[in-house]
């Protein structure tokens, strides 16, 4: 697949950059999660914000103390 047309989903890994910290995620289930190896879930407040976005999107990601933090999708494994 191309690279511009992957988006995150469950599954999927990426390399985002929040503020200027690089970070990679992992995108699973609610059981799977471990934030100390990068797994989370879309229902946490980085995961529902990266979710649906394709790489090289940048965009302002609300956190729930309503803070924004620019964020960029670098690359989609």
């Amino acid at each position: 697949m191309i690279d511009e047309y992957k988006i995150i989903s469950y599954g999927t890994k990426a390399k985002v950059r929040l503020e200027n910290k690089i970070c990679d995620f992992e995108i699973v289930q609610s059981s799977d999660v471990n934030p100390s190896q990068g797994k989370i879930s879309p229902d946490s407040p980085i995961g529902s914000g990266l979710m649906r976005k394709r790489q090289n999107t940048r965009f302002g990601l609300i956190l729930p103390n309503r803070k924004v933090l620019d964020c960029e999708i670098i690359k989609i494994y």
